[in-house]
């Protein structure tokens, strides 16, 4: 589920409009597995935010 949001917010809004995403708050380990698809699509991430709400956002290439 946390990484079908990633890969739709990559293919439908970062990657078309060239816009920053910000996904919702995950813990570290699906976190760590949101970058990695990230990569994938050659983009960079973040995480950032205080635990429990800690997040990922994904930036235009």
């Amino acid at each position: 589920e946390a990484l079908e949001e990633a890969r739709l917010a990559v293919e439908q809004i970062v990657i078309p409009n060239g816009q920053p995403v910000e996904l919702l708050p995950r813990s570290s380990y699906v976190r760590k597995m949101q970058h990695e698809l990230i990569e994938h699509y050659r983009l960079k991430s973040a995480s950032f935010g205080e635990e429990p709400n800690r997040r990922l956002r994904i930036f235009p290439a």
